[in-house]
């Protein structure tokens, strides 16, 4: 039976109640909501459900939660201090620059909270970053490839928020909003690449597969909880450290993710993880310069709205903080198409 289409009132009725949802956050349309929400609500998503397991102290005794292995590193001794060091304070970090993008956020209203917020984002970034250099040597097997990753990222993750934070110093309000999206769009990455990495350690797992890892076998002892049997079946090449011989000894382990070779799938994780690393590091990093092209309109504007500030930051008639007047000001005239209101990110 047919259905009779959607009357003109019914299409009515959603095109008003569509800007409902996104203006009372300062979006200006429903695309910039759209992107915001994509973005920032992944971003966001990711640090409230790990913060989560954390504080329920589930990370290292539910395997899913963590990869296979590094909770041996991160359960002692200077790499405890710099993980936990990371993940107090870079999820945090990860959830409050989201809200520092929301533009109803950046209004005189709440200028103070966004300023404050913008600080304690720079800070907890600045801390999340040296626990992340401090676990590069043991995270994900610790290549030096790995290292080399972890090092650029982190270099142009604190050199962007630095950017940022001397930019909105000088009232450069459109550079602030530029370095900020790059610091966050580079941070970003590691989201991307979690669907990526399991793409890619699944597609290279075979038991004829050419791929191998070399890894310690105190760490493929801790994955197998101690069992030797197990250990002579997947770790052949760790028979001097089942005798005592050399409790140091590595051995290479075959890419194979299966469900009962978690020794196989650490190995494969490994692999992945570098590669894929790299790959989504380079598209976030290409794809914020394209987004900033996309936005130049908003940039114009901001840059506007900066020279108006430095003007009267000269003449002493304000301290280039958002006053009401200015803001209500600026309410009258037309949105960008970003739809932030002055600022895009934090102060």
């Amino acid at each position: 039976m047919a259905t009779a289409p959607p009357s003109p009132a019914s299409n009515v009725s959603l095109s008003k109640a569509t800007p409902r949802l996104y203006r009372p956050l300062g979006f200006a349309n429903g695309y910039s909501f759209t992107l915001f929400l994509f973005f920032g609500g992944l971003m966001m998503f990711f640090s409230t459900r790990r913060i989560k397991w954390y504080i329920d102290n589930t990370v290292c005794s539910r395997p899913d939660r963590s990869l296979p292995g590094e909770c041996y590193w991160f359960s002692r001794g200077l790499d405890r201090i710099g993980f936990y060091i990371h993940i107090v304070a870079i999820l945090p970090a990860g959830f409050l620059a989201c809200l520092q993008f929301i533009p109803a956020l950046q209004r005189s209203k709440w200028a103070l909270f966004h300023r404050i917020s913008g600080y304690v984002v720079l800070l907890l970034s600045v801390i999340g970053t040296v626990g992340a250099m401090i676990i590069g040597r043991r995270a994900v097997g610790g290549t030096l490839f790995l290292q080399a990753g972890i090092a650029t990222s982190s270099a142009m993750f604190i050199i962007a928020l630095f950017k940022a934070y001397a930019s909105i110093k000088r009232l450069q309000i459109d550079k602030h909003r530029e370095w900020m999206l790059r610091a966050w769009f580079y941070a970003g990455f590691i989201v991307t690449m979690r669907p990526t990495l399991i793409a890619v350690a699944v597609a290279i797992s075979s038991p004829n597969s050419p791929y191998y890892q070399a890894m310690p076998c105190k760490v493929i002892d801790y994955i197998l909880h101690g069992s030797h049997e197990r250990m002579t079946q997947l770790a052949p090449g760790c028979a001097a450290y089942m005798t005592g011989d050399n409790p140091e000894q590595w051995t290479a382990i075959q890419a194979n993710w299966t469900e009962d070779n978690r020794v196989g799938e650490a190995a494969a994780i490994q692999i992945a993880f570098i590669v894929c690393g790299w790959v989504c590091f380079f598209i976030h990093t290409v794809g914020v310069e394209v987004y900033i092209r996309m936005t130049s309109a908003e940039s114009e504007r901001l840059k506007l709205v900066s020279q108006h500030r430095q003007m009267l930051r000269e003449k002493g008639l304000s301290d280039g903080s958002p006053s009401k007047d200015t803001t209500n000001n600026k309410r009258q005239q037309p949105e960008s198409s970003t739809g932030s209101d002055e600022t895009s990110s934090s102060q």
